[in-house]
């Protein structure tokens, strides 16, 4: 009836853990992490920042987050491609030729937002708050733990702000010190008659995002908002047609898109 119990090492599983640093950085490569250590550790044994580095627009994608967000972006998925799918029967059944022909368009809108869903997978983005002098936040709640796996990557600072969505023309506008979201949104033309201009939003080079004081999670009027380097404004467009959880499924999916094709962008500077 004896019970021999072996306990583990402490931070047995760490043992052996490494992280991959690109970009900008004095020592790009892959480290070996201890149990515990942090981000401003391993970017010190890399050499710190180069001239040309851009931290604030800086990218740690993580492999747990990324099954996290997943789970999320396959639910999103399936969603969409059922409403498309319901949209699709009902075609069948409306005899009225207007009626139909915008069943049509909103058919078609719905199929293109599903592809762009699924060609925008989510890459386990931590959206972390640091600077170019490390010892400001070393030690501090954005000096985050690091974790087996992460891929740390630091791009050049960019010259731009990026419009994207909704507007007359797409563009990549020179970064003006001191400007708005709702400068940048006039050099591009400003918004279309498809554009949902109340569902405007931006997301940061550091990935957070500041969206309408219709979304509960994010705070602040995003067109008031001055913007840096590396910044997108998004002009997501409105759904044709369809029931009020349709237009939210639809919305959700325009952000969840654009907030990836941010990131891969930023992370082409480096």
């Amino acid at each position: 009836g004896d019970v021999l119990t072996i306990k583990e090492v402490p931070g047995w599983n760490d043992l052996g853990a490494s992280i991959t640093i690109r970009g900008e950085v004095n020592h790009p490569g892959t480290y070996g992490i201890s149990p515990g250590e942090r981000l401003s550790s391993v970017l010190e044994r890399a050499g710190g920042f180069t001239g040309q580095a851009y931290p604030y627009g800086a990218i740690l994608e993580r492999n747990e987050v990324r099954n996290i967000q997943m789970n999320s972006y396959q639910d999103l998925v399936d969603r969409v491609r059922q409403s498309s799918d319901d949209l699709k029967m009902k075609m069948v059944t409306v005899t009225a030729q207007d009626q139909k022909l915008a069943m049509e368009a909103s058919y078609q809108q719905w199929r293109t937002t599903l592809q762009n869903l699924l060609q925008h997978p989510p890459i386990g983005r931590v959206v972390i708050h640091i600077s170019g002098e490390i010892r400001r936040w070393s030690n501090s709640s954005q000096d985050v733990q690091m974790r087996a796996g992460d891929v740390l990557i630091i791009p050049t600072k960019p010259s731009y702000v990026m419009i994207q969505g909704q507007v007359y023309n797409p563009t990549a506008a020179s970064y003006h010190p001191g400007k708005s979201a709702n400068w940048y949104l006039n050099q591009a033309g400003g918004a279309t008659n498809l554009a949902n201009k109340k569902g405007i939003f931006v997301i940061r080079a550091d990935g957070s995002v500041i969206g309408s004081r219709g979304f509960s999670l994010w705070r602040g009027n995003p067109l008031d908002a001055t913007l840096y380097p590396g910044d997108t404004v998004v002009v997501p467009e409105k759904p044709v047609a369809g029931p009020p959880q349709w237009r939210t499924i639809f919305q959700s999916a325009q952000v969840v898109s654009s907030i990836v094709t941010s990131a891969v962008l930023i992370a082409h500077y480096y």
